[in-house]
């Protein structure tokens, strides 16, 4: 039961999340985003007794702060708002975090690798039926397959195989903290690989985002 509600959870996690980001933007889409670890750790402080403590609390707003920076303040207040686009990308973190918790808990039975194989056969399967009603970019050039199976392989497959792995060895709090550090990550890469010009607020936004994923390996 937990594996079907986790998987159902990913799917319509990364429809919403598509969604959003049609409706309100990246910007927005990435602050909403950022606001799973909350949902997260109060959860699991509720259903694990997971310790709910200041250093956890420091790390979220750090995080949260370092995702506005990230996002740009000029770009989110430019949004077009609407009431229908709020409520979807409000989704997205509610999503996110249910596919956290499911996670966890189904990482208390099984394993990693049986996790994996679950999770994207009956994703897949899913999604599957969705794939008639879109236009499909056939034929595909060589070299595309090469970033397919880059970004399956790698950056899909290998990236929730290890997260499956740490999130049974985890507090699902930390866990969602952790995630955060994507941002940074996806700011380093925007620069290295694609010779993006990033702005101050978005440096000081990912250093915020790194400081606060410190604070869950600090020594009191």
């Amino acid at each position: 039961m937990e594996k079907g509600k986790g998987i159902t959870g990913s799917c319509l996690f990364h429809i919403f999340y598509n969604l959003s980001i049609i409706l309100n933007g990246a910007a927005v889409t990435t602050v909403q985003q950022a606001l799973m670890p909350v949902i997260v750790t109060v959860a699991a402080w509720y259903i694990w007794q997971e310790t709910f403590t200041r250093r956890k609390i420091l790390a979220i707003l750090l995080a949260l702060a370092g995702a506005v920076l990230v996002a740009g303040p000029a770009e989110i207040k430019s949004s077009g708002f609407t009431v229908h686009g709020l409520l979807i990308g409000f989704c997205v973190p509610c999503l996110y975090a249910c596919w956290n918790l499911f996670s966890k808990k189904v990482r208390m039975q099984y394993d990693a690798f049986v996790v994996l194989i679950f999770a994207f056969g009956i994703a897949s399967a899913m999604l599957l039926p969705l794939q008639f009603f879109i236009h499909q970019p056939w034929p595909i050039q060589p070299i595309t397959w090469l970033w397919f199976g880059g970004l399956i392989g790698l950056s899909t497959l290998s990236a929730f195989f290890l997260y499956a792995v740490g999130i049974g060895r985890l507090q699902a709090g930390i866990a969602s903290i952790l995630l955060m550090s994507e941002i940074a990550f996806a700011v380093c890469y925007a620069y290295l690989l694609l010779k993006e010009r990033l702005a101050f607020s978005q440096i000081a936004g990912s250093v915020l985002v790194v400081i606060g994923v410190l604070q869950l390996f600090r020594k009191n």
